[in-house]
C-alpha cells in the first residue's frame, strides 16, 4: 500500500473492508442504500474529520468506502455497474467528494464517477416495473377511493370563525392554508375560466405562457388540469414543495454525469456534443416513461374502481397526486422520482418505443373530451425558464453547426415530448433571456413531421387586475357577516387599490387574515405592506431600511402586526440580480422616480431589450398589448407594492441611490411631457421636513409672521373613500405623508386637465399635484396646522431657476402672479375673476379659461375640510379667503421677495432729460386684495436640512454655497434645456444649457438670505 498521507493511492478493495461494509448495511433496497452507505461512513471510516474537505484520506479509508458500495452495488444493481479499477486515484478529489456527498446523505455522484454507466435490459425493466406497482397499487386504490386526500388546514378551536375556516377544506402547508391549491377545480362557473382554458389548453398547438413570479401561471394551468387529462413537471421545485423532484433531479444527473460537457467548444465538438445529447436524451427519456407507467396504471385502477368508467374527479385527483406526491398514505417518498432513479440506466431506444405504446393506450382508456372532441394529453412543464438558464453553452441547433449559436437543457426537454407526437407541450415561464425566446420556434420545428406555426405565446394569465374579480375573490374566503361589516369594507377598499396586480399577493394577504381569524384586519393590512416592501434581509439578519407603512383614516391610529414572515415567503423579487445588472438598474432607478414623483402608473417600460429581465427579476409584469417590445406584448410597472418596494430597496446606502439624489440631477431640465426636475425636487424636499418638530417660520420667509406659522405643520393627503367617489361622495379621510409612509403609492401626480379637478376633489391620494400650466402654480399641496383646530391650508408654489445674481422684476411678477387664488386659470392678460365678463367663444378648450371655470376652481378651494378661517380685519392672523399660502421658491438666484415686496425704490434713469427721475412701480401681486399671505422659501435652511438628508461622503459637501453650486447639472453628459427666468405662460424661447460651459455660481450672503454672482468656469 502506498502511503498513507499520499495523495495518490493503489486501489486496495480488501475482503475485510467488504466484510466490515456488509456487516453494518441494514439494507441492499435502493430507497436505503444512502443511509447504508452513511452507517459505514460513520462507524468505521470518518467518526471524526468528515467534516473536512482538506483531510487527506488513508488507503484503508478509502478501501472501507469503495468496498462498502461496491458490495451494495453488487447486490442491489445485480452487478450491471462495475467499480472501476484505474491504476492509481487523487485521494484528495476523492475525499472532498466523498464529504460533499456526505453533508446531503446522496452518494449518486460518486457511483457515477467511480462506476461504470448501469445498463438495464428489457426484461431487467419489466421486472422493476412490475414488483415497485405492486407495492404502489394499494397505495393508488386507497388515494383513488378518496380515503388519502391532502390534509386539510384547520385553525385552532379558539379561533373565531373556526367552523366557517375549517369548511372550506384548504389543504395544509406549514402550519397553514396552502393558498394555490385552495378551491382547486371551483373556479369553472366564472366568466373568463371557459375563455382562458380554451387558449391555455387547444388541443392542436403547443402554448408558452410567460409572465412576473406570483402572476398566476401555475394556478391556471393546475386549474386547468383538473379538466383535462396530463401532465405536471417542474424544472424547479418552489420553497412550498408543489410537484414533484423527477424533473429537478434528472437535470441534476445530466449536469452531473462525469462524460457530460458544459461548456462545449467553439471548433471541434461534435463528438462531446453528440455525448451531451445522449446524456440527457437518456435521462429524460427515462423520466417520461416513469410518469406514464404510473399514470396508465392510475387510470386503470379508477376505471375498475368505478363500474369501468373515468369521472371528471379523477383528473382533479390525478392533478393533485402530481401536485403533491406525497399525499399517498404511508408513502413519504415522491413515487415519481423513486421509480426513476430505479430504471435510470435502461435502453433509450426501447423506452423510446414504450414511450410511444404507453401514450396510446393512455389515449385509448380516458374518454373522449366533450369540448375538444378528442382524446388529448397535454404535459405542462413549469419553471421552464429555470431549464432556459442551464446547460446554456452544451447543446447545438440542428443544422446550424457553422454559427456560433448554442441552446439550454430546454430544448433537449422539448425534443423529447415531441418525439412522442402524442402530448401538446405547454411551457410555463418568467421570461426567457435574450435568444431564448426566438429558440422557441427552434424547439417547436425541431421535429421534421412538425409544421410552422404550431405554437403561440400567452401573457394574459389572469391576476387581479379587476377589482371586482379582487373583491369575489376575498369575500369567498370569509363569512358574509365578516365581510360586511363597516372595518371589513375598508379592509377591501384599502386591498384594490394596494394589492393590485399578481395573484400571490392578494393571496398571500389572505392567508394571513385567516390565520388571525380576520382580527384587526386593519393593523394586518398595515404590517403585511410593510413586511412586503422591506428590502431583503442583510447579512447579518437585520433590516437596512424599513418597510413602507401605509397610512389614512384609522391606519395613522394603529399599530401594526407582524406578518413578516408569511410576506417575506411571499415575495418574487429578486434584488441580487438587479444589483448585477448595472444597465438595468439605471433604467430601473429612473422609471422608479417617474412613477414615484408623477404618478405615472402604469408604466410601460421600453428599455432596450431588457424588458423580459424586468419581467424575470419580479419587477414588472408582461400584457398582452401592442407595445413596442420585440415580442409583442408591453411589460409594464403598475403594481403598487412592486414600486414600493423598489423604492424602499434603492433608499439603501449601499446601493447608493436615493429619490432625492435622482431628482437632483434633473434640475433645470424641463422635459416634453411637462415634467419638470425643479419643481419635483422641491416637492421631494418638502415631503420631507414637514416633521411636526420644525415650525414654518424656519421653513418659509414671511414679513410678519402670524401666530399660526410659529408652530410645526404636518404634510396631508386627503381623499375619499375609493368605493365612494361617484359625484364627489364618500367621507373625506386624510393621511400622514412622512418618508416611506403615506397614504398613496406616489408622490405626486401629473397636472393634466382632468387630474387637477379630481384632486381638487380630494379623489387623487397623491399629497402634490403638479398643475398644467392654465392654473398657474407649480406645486399644490395641503398642510395640517399645529392649532387646536388642526386647522388647514392650501399651499400654491411656483419655483423659479435662473443663473442671475436676482431674479428679475419681471420674472418675480409672472411667479406671484401665478400662486395668486384671483388669477387661477386666467391668463397673462385676461381680468381677474371680479372684473371678467362671460365670453363666449367657438372653442370648446378655451371654456376652462373663462370666469366660470376660475368660478369652479375656487370654490373647490373653499371646500377644503377644517379650512383656516380668514380673520376680517386682522389679515395678518389668516390666510385669505380662499387659505392660501403663496410660496416662491428660486434656484441659483435670490429673490429679497419682503425687500423689493414692500420698498419703493428711485432709480436714476439716464434719459433727454437728465433732471427727470422715474419712480419704479411697486411689486405686482405681492399684496393681495384678498389677503393671501406670501413667502419666500428659505433657501439655507433647505441647504442644511437637505444635508442631514443624504450625508453620503462621495456626493458634494451640502453647505449652503456648495450646494447651491449646483454640480449636478455640470455632470449631465447630455445637453439640457434650461428654462431661465421661466414663465409658463411666456413664449420666450428657453437658451440651452451647456453643460461644458457651466457657470460657477458663488454665494453672497446677506441679511435677506444668499445673492448669487457667477463667473465663468474653469473646467474648459
Amino acid at each position: 500500500m502506498a502511503d498513507d498521507q499520499s495523495k495518490e493511492f493503489i486501489l486496495d478493495v480488501t475482503p475485510a473492508a467488504v466484510t466490515i461494509a456488509l456487516e453494518v448495511l441494514p439494507d441492499t433496497h435502493t430507497r436505503t442504500r444512502d443511509a447504508a452507505i452513511s452507517a459505514v461512513l460513520e462507524s468505521h471510516v470518518m467518526p471524526a474529520n468528515w467534516k473536512d474537505p482538506d483531510h487527506t484520506p488513508t488507503s484503508l479509508q478509502v478501501s472501507v468506502v469503495l468496498g462498502g458500495m461496491d458490495a451494495c452495488a453488487k447486490v442491489e444493481l445485480d452487478g450491471t455497474r462495475k467499480l472501476q479499477h484505474p491504476s492509481t486515484y487523487d485521494s484528495q478529489a476523492f475525499w472532498s467528494l466523498l464529504v460533499d456527498c456526505h453533508a446531503g446523505r446522496n452518494y449518486q455522484r460518486i457511483f457515477d464517477r467511480y462506476w461504470g454507466e448501469r445498463v438495464i435490459g428489457r426484461q431487467e425493466l419489466q421486472k422493476i416495473v412490475d414488483q415497485y406497482l405492486a407495492e404502489l397499487d394499494p397505495l393508488l386504490r386507497t388515494y383513488i377511493k378518496g380515503q388519502a386526500q391532502l390534509e386539510s388546514w384547520s385553525p385552532d378551536s379558539e379561533t373565531e370563525h373556526h367552523e366557517f375556516l375549517s369548511s372550506l377544506n384548504i389543504p395544509l402547508l406549514d402550519g397553514g392554508p396552502d393558498m394555490l391549491l385552495q378551491g382547486l377545480g371551483n373556479i369553472r362557473s366564472t366568466p373568463t375560466y371557459a375563455a382562458r382554458m380554451r387558449k391555455l389548453f387547444p388541443g392542436y398547438k403547443h402554448i408558452i405562457v410567460m409572465n412576473t413570479p406570483g402572476s398566476g401561471k401555475t394556478r391556471l394551468s393546475v386549474e386547468g388540469l383538473c379538466d383535462v387529462w396530463g401532465l405536471y413537471l417542474t424544472c424547479q421545485v418552489d420553497v412550498q414543495e408543489h410537484g414533484s423532484t423527477d424533473l429537478q433531479t434528472a437535470l441534476s444527473d445530466i449536469e452531473n454525469d462525469p462524460k457530460f460537457t458544459q461548456h462545449l467548444p467553439s471548433t471541434a465538438f461534435e463528438k462531446a456534443h453528440s455525448t451531451n445529447c445522449r446524456i440527457a436524451s437518456n435521462r429524460l427519456t427515462e423520466l417520461l416513461y416513469a410518469r406514464l407507467v404510473i399514470m396508465q396504471r392510475f387510470c386503470l385502477l379508477a376505471k375498475e374502481l368505478n363500474s369501468g368508467v373515468l369521472l371528471d374527479k379523477h383528473k382533479k385527483y390525478w392533478a393533485l397526486l402530481q401536485l403533491k406526491p406525497s399525499s399517498l398514505s404511508d408513502h413519504t417518498t415522491d413515487l415519481f422520482t423513486d421509480l426513476y432513479q430505479r430504471i435510470k440506466g435502461a435502453e433509450r431506444n426501447h423506452l423510446d418505443s414504450l414511450n410511444t405504446d404507453l401514450a396510446s393506450n393512455i389515449r385509448g382508456i380516458i374518454p373522449t373530451d366533450a369540448i375538444r372532441r378528442d382524446k388529448s394529453i397535454f404535459c405542462v412543464i413549469d419553471e421552464a425558464h429555470s431549464a432556459a438558464g442551464r446547460c446554456t453553452r452544451a447543446f447545438k441547433p440542428r443544422n446550424v453547426w457553422e454559427q456560433d449559436e448554442w441552446r439550454p437543457v430546454l430544448r433537449e426537454i422539448i425534443s423529447v415530448l415531441l418525439r412522442n407526437r402524442q402530448f401538446w407541450t405547454i411551457l410555463l415561464g418568467t421570461g426567457f433571456n435574450g435568444s431564448a425566446v426566438s429558440e422557441f420556434d427552434d424547439f417547436f420545428r425541431a421535429s421534421s413531421v412538425m409544421k410552422p406555426k404550431t405554437h403561440e405565446t400567452l401573457y394574459d394569465v389572469g391576476g387581479f387586475s379587476d377589482v371586482k374579480q379582487q373583491l369575489d375573490y376575498m369575500k369567498s374566503l370569509m363569512p358574509r357577516t365578516t365581510a360586511s361589516t363597516a372595518e371589513m369594507q375598508r379592509v377591501f377598499d384599502l386591498a384594490t387599490y394596494w394589492l393590485r396586480g399578481r395573484f400571490r399577493i392578494t393571496a398571500a394577504f389572505m392567508r394571513e387574515l385567516m390565520l388571525k381569524g380576520f382580527k384587526n384586519p386593519e393593523q394586518i393590512f398595515q404590517g403585511f405592506v410593510s413586511a412586503y416592501t422591506a428590502p431583503p434581509v442583510g447579512p447579518d439578519g437585520s433590516l437596512r431600511e424599513p418597510g413602507f407603512v401605509p397610512t389614512g383614516g384609522l391606519l395613522d391610529e394603529s399599530a401594526t402586526e407582524d406578518v413578516e414572515y408569511v410576506a417575506r415567503g411571499s415575495r418574487d423579487f429578486n434584488f441580487e440580480r438587479l444589483r448585477n445588472d448595472p444597465i438595468l438598474l439605471e433604467q430601473i432607478k429612473a422609471v422608479v422616480s417617474k412613477c414615484y414623483m408623477r404618478n405615472d402608473i402604469p408604466h410601460v417600460l421600453e428599455l432596450n431589450n431588457k424588458e423580459y429581465d424586468a419581467a424575470e427579476y419580479g419587477f414588472a409584469r408582461l400584457v398582452p398589448a401592442q407595445g413596442r417590445c420585440y415580442t409583442g406584448a408591453s411589460v409594464v410597472v403598475d403594481e403598487p407594492l412592486v414600486l414600493l418596494a423598489l423604492q424602499q430597496w434603492l433608499r439603501e446606502k449601499d446601493v447608493a441611490i436615493h429619490e432625492g439624489l435622482t431628482l437632483r440631477a434633473r434640475l433645470g431640465v424641463e422635459e416634453a411631457t411637462g415634467a419638470n426636475g425643479l419643481r419635483e425636487y422641491f416637492a421631494f424636499y418638502l415631503s420631507t421636513v414637514f416633521d411636526d418638530s420644525t415650525p414654518l417660520s424656519q421653513i418659509f420667509k414671511f414679513h410678519t409672521v402670524p401666530e399660526w406659522a410659529t408652530k410645526p405643520a404636518k404634510l396631508v393627503s386627503l381623499y375619499r373613500q375609493r368605493g365612494s367617489r361617484e359625484n364627489s361622495g364618500g367621507e373625506i379621510e386624510s393621511g400622514r405623508v412622512l418618508r416611506g409612509s403615506r397614504p398613496s403609492i406616489a408622490l405626486g401626480t401629473g397636472g393634466e386637465r382632468d387630474n387637477v379637478t379630481t384632486w381638487l376633489k380630494h379623489e387623487i391620494e397623491t399629497p402634490f399635484l403638479f398643475p398644467d400650466t392654465q392654473l398657474g402654480p407649480d406645486i399644490l399641496f395641503v398642510l395640517e396646522l399645529g392649532d387646536e383646530a388642526k386647522s388647514r391650508i392650501w399651499v400654491a408654489v411656483q419655483s423659479k431657476y435662473s443663473s442671475h445674481n436676482l431674479l428679475n422684476k419681471s420674472t418675480l411678477e409672472g411667479a406671484l402672479r401665478s400662486i395668486t387664488p384671483s388669477r387661477f386659470c386666467l391668463g397673462k392678460n385676461k381680468p381677474a375673476v371680479e372684473e371678467a365678463k362671460p365670453k363666449t367663444t367657438r372653442n370648446d378648450e378655451d371654456s376652462e379659461t373663462t370666469k366660470e371655470a376660475s368660478e369652479q376652481i375656487l370654490q373647490l378651494f373653499k371646500d377644503l375640510p377644517r379650512r383656516l378661517e380668514d380673520v376680517p380685519g386682522h389679515p395678518d392672523e389668516g390666510a385669505g379667503v380662499y387659505s392660501v399660502l403663496r410660496v416662491v421658491a428660486g434656484w441659483k438666484s435670490g429673490i429679497n421677495l419682503h425687500e423689493r415686496g414692500n420698498k419703493v425704490k428711485a432709480e436714476a434713469t439716464p434719459r433727454k432729460r437728465p433732471n427727470r427721475r422715474r419712480k419704479e412701480k411697486p411689486l405686482k401681486y405681492y399684496t393681495d386684495p384678498e389677503r393671501h399671505p406670501v413667502v419666500e422659501l428659505d433657501i439655507e435652511y433647505m441647504a442644511r436640512r437637505v444635508k442631514m438628508l443624504h450625508p453620503a461622503e462621495d456626493e458634494v459637501d451640502l453647505d449652503a454655497s456648495e450646494w447651491l453650486d449646483l454640480p449636478y447639472v455640470k455632470q449631465a453628459k447630455r445637453r439640457m434645456t434650461v428654462r431661465e427666468d421661466y414663465d409658463p405662460g411666456s413664449s420666450k424661447r428657453p437658451r440651452t444649457y451647456n453643460p461644458s460651459e457651466a457657470d460657477e455660481v458663488e454665494s453672497v450672503g446677506g441679511p435677506t438670505g444668499p445673492r448669487l454672482t457667477s463667473t465663468r468656469s474653469k473646467m474648459r
